[in-house]
């Protein structure tokens, strides 16, 4: 499948995301919501367990770099289902 270019810059407002902390491991899911600033955004985070949303950050670009954008949340939503059986289908595998 190849990826649209229109030309212009995509939007992150609206994106739905997993984000990695210092050493690569997934610490946020959430969505931008904002761009109350040129380079910050504010970002809807939500509960692992219920999906439910919990609190807002504001976020520099800068700490973005190595978070996953989703075009919608069912996209955010199969990615986690399909982290889950991966690592069920690893632990089977390790023997527990």
């Amino acid at each position: 499948m190849k990826a649209e270019m229109s030309g212009q810059p995509e939007k992150l407002v609206g994106k739905y995301f997993h984000s990695a902390n210092e050493t690569n491991q997934i610490e946020w899911q959430g969505v931008v919501i904002g761009e109350p600033h040129p380079g910050w955004y504010l970002v809807q985070l939500f509960e692992w367990a219920s999906g439910d949303p919990s609190v807002q950050r504001l976020v520099p670009i800068e700490k973005m770099i190595s978070w996953v954008f989703y075009p919608d949340a069912d996209a955010m939503t199969a990615q986690n289902v399909h982290d889950i059986k991966s690592q069920k289908l690893g632990k089977q595998h390790e023997g527990g």
